[in-house]
Formats: C-alpha cells, structure tokens, sequence
C-alpha cells in the first residue's frame, strides 16, 4: 500500500473500533474536533503498523486486544494508550526470540481461550466476538455458553441504547444477528444441513436482547 493508502486503512479501522466506544465529553458535539482527534490517534499507529493488507489485518487483530486490555473498553482510549498499544504490539506473531512459544501464543486457539476468559469475567469484547464465527466457535467448543455469551450481548446492547438510543441499537443487533445466523450455516452447525437462516428468529432474539437493554438502561437512569 502507498503511504496514504496506508493511513487510510488505518483511520478506517481505528474508526469502526472507536465507534464502539462512547466519545471523550469535550468532542461529544464537535464533529470536526472529532476527526482532528481520530487523526491523531492514526498518526500514533501509522508508524508501527504493517504496510501490506494482509499483514495490517492480522496485526490490527492483536492490536485491538492489546488496547481493548490497557483501557475500559467503554470510552475511547487515550493517545498514550494508543502509542503504547501500537508500539507494543509485533508486526508479526514470529518475532520473539523464541518463534515456537510466540506462534503458540497468537495462535487461533489461544485467541478464542482469551476471549472466551473475557467474555467469563464480564471483560468487553469486540461485537464480532459476541455475534459470528467467534461466536460460534466459544459456544462448539464448549469454552463458553449460551447463557454466557447472551449476558455479554446484553451488555454490550444496553450500551448501545444508552449511547444511541434504541432505533439505532436495535437496527444494529439485527444486522449482528442477523450475521451470526449466516455464520452458523457456514458452520454447519444447523441441524439441516443448507438451511438458510431464519431471519424472523434473528429479529425476534434481537428483540428480545434490546427490550431487556432498553430496561436495564432505564433502571440505571435517575428519575426526571
């Protein structure tokens, strides 16, 4: 990729994970201060990110856990969280002195024990964790289950309702439901094999997981 297509990979990535996460109070209603910021943010990235598509995903992947570990997982991180995560962060699973170990650490079944101890814990997650093939694969191999998992989406539900109120919540859990129903057919984890995914059930689940966010967000919320 040149420089600027680099840049903007970055920018594009580092947007979608920020819009996860509730905006620092000073740039809640400052569109264009919110861009300098997200800009910012990528210049601290640029610099030790892979320059190739192929490596920038598997990077970015590690990236985001380091950063999703340094903060909260509710607001946007900070500059220095950002500097240290990207700094910290190996351009390749290979390049510890001790290849053997390194490879078995990033390896895909250590990321799916680390994901599913968070999702355990009540720790944030990534909302692709929460709804597809990493989805899936926590609840096949048994290293979560579905009460688990539908408290994790709960949560992360009610924060979108809280921080974009319930029409944007719910358009957003249907298309991640929606996702995860396709994702289980891919898997042939359905017990007829070809069936398309039913996307009134998918509605319906996401119905359901918005309507208790929706009350638990209004329980937290001081009386008018």
């Amino acid at each position: 990729m040149t420089n600027q297509m680099h840049k903007i990979a970055i920018t594009g990535r580092l947007t979608s994970f920020l819009r996860r996460r509730a905006k620092p109070r000073h740039l809640a209603e400052d569109e264009q201060a919110t861009d300098a910021e997200i800009e910012a943010l990528a210049r601290r990235i640029v610099a030790y990110a892979p320059t190739d598509q192929a490596g920038l995903a598997e990077w970015w992947e590690r990236f985001e856990r380091r950063l999703e570990d340094a903060g909260n997982g509710r607001h946007w991180p900070s500059p220095r969280e950002v500097s240290e995560a990207a700094s910290q962060t190996p351009r390749s699973a290979r390049q510890a002195p001790d290849a053997a170990v390194e490879v078995e650490v990033g390896s895909r079944e250590w990321q799916l024990d680390v994901l599913a101890r968070r999702i355990r814990e009540g720790l944030p997650v990534s909302e692709m964790d929460l709804w597809g093939r990493n989805a899936v694969e926590l609840i096949r191999s048994g290293r979560v289950d579905r009460e688990q998992i539908e408290r994790a989406r709960l949560a992360y539900t009610a924060e979108l309702v809280d921080l974009y109120g319930e029409a944007a919540a719910a358009a957003r859990i249907a298309q991640l439901a929606a996702h995860h129903e396709a994702c289980l057919g891919a898997a042939s984890e359905r017990p007829q094999t070809g069936a398309r995914p039913d996307r009134r059930a998918s509605a319906a689940a996401a119905a359901r997981i918005l309507a208790t966010a929706a009350a638990s967000v209004s329980a937290t919320k001081p009386a008018a």
